[in-house]
């Protein structure tokens, strides 16, 4: 899938980096800039060069953009004991942790699914070190959300909790992810394989058993720092309506921002628009 034509991007690849937390080696994204840091979390399956159309664009080279691969994904190595590290709230805080290594100040935190509900969970230990948050393919849950409430039911919607896949079910994962019809990105399906299959089953199960994303509705109401949520018009996966029920007291533009020509994953699929609103996103917090 191909950069939308016309938008202006950079050749120059941000450096990537490791950091040992306790034991568990981390890679990141880093493009070294001494600016305001924008911060991307990716979604559970893929990794942090979901936001390469991010890291290239000319309009946010002058803020430090950071994205880290979690662990079982990307560049990041595989947890030595999954069922403790591939949880939801293990997950959550070894993103606290690597956030509190770096010292990461005055930033603005960006999360896709996965990595969204990483950012709601963590909220309240970094909300200090944050200007604002954007979210985008993930509705925040209470603690009586029902998944019905907010998914399609998609029958393909399973894989994505799946330990092993074979060859069709990676591309049906893969085609979920965008909007109907859409050619596929190799990145998609190179990043869907290399994660460690063990994360998918064991994250799905903590969500599932344990609700650690109750609060998160909760968190997001009771924000101090300006909020964007965007979603991707034909998302397959999410219910847009879902989010009219929700109180989001500092919900820019007071409503979900739809991102055309698009499924889940809209940095990828139009990262023109995807750029622009998070570029005014960050304007109108300097005003």
């Amino acid at each position: 899938m191909a950069k939308t034509t016309g938008q202006p991007t950079l050749e120059k690849k941000p450096l990537q980096k490791e950091i040992n937390l306790d034991g568990i080696i981390l890679s990141y994204k880093d493009n070294g800039v001494n600016g305001d840091p924008i911060v991307f979390f990716h979604r559970s399956s893929l990794s942090s060069d979901s936001f390469e159309n991010q890291f290239t664009a000319k309009e946010f080279q002058k803020y430090r953009m950071l994205a880290p691969d979690m662990p079982g994904h990307g560049n990041s190595k595989p947890a030595k004991e999954p069922e403790i590290f591939y949880t939801l709230e293990a997950l959550t805080q070894i993103m606290v942790n690597w956030i509190e290594k770096l010292d990461i100040k005055n930033a603005f935190f960006v999360g896709h699914s996965t990595g969204a509900h990483v950012l709601m969970n963590a909220w309240p230990q970094i909300s200090q070190r944050a200007k604002g948050l954007v979210i985008f393919g993930a509705p925040p849950f209470s603690e009586n959300n029902k998944l019905e409430d907010s998914h399609y039911g998609h029958p393909d919607y399973a894989l994505t909790q799946q330990s092993k896949l074979n060859t069709d079910e990676v591309s049906r994962i893969a085609k979920l992810f965008v909007k109907k019809g859409s050619e596929l990105d190799n990145l998609l399906i190179q990043s869907i394989k290399k994660a460690d299959p063990a994360m998918r089953s064991i994250l799905a199960e903590s969500i599932t058993m344990h609700s650690v994303m109750g609060n998160e509705s909760e968190n997001i109401k009771n924000l101090t720092q300006p909020i964007a949520i965007f979603q991707g018009r034909y998302d397959k996966i999410l219910k847009r309506t879902y989010f009219d029920k929700l109180e989001i007291p500092t919900l820019w533009r007071k409503k979900v921002q739809l991102i055309d020509n698009a499924g889940h994953c809209p940095q990828i699929e139009n990262p023109e628009q995807f750029n622009q609103l998070i570029q005014q996103f960050l304007i109108d917090q300097v005003i």
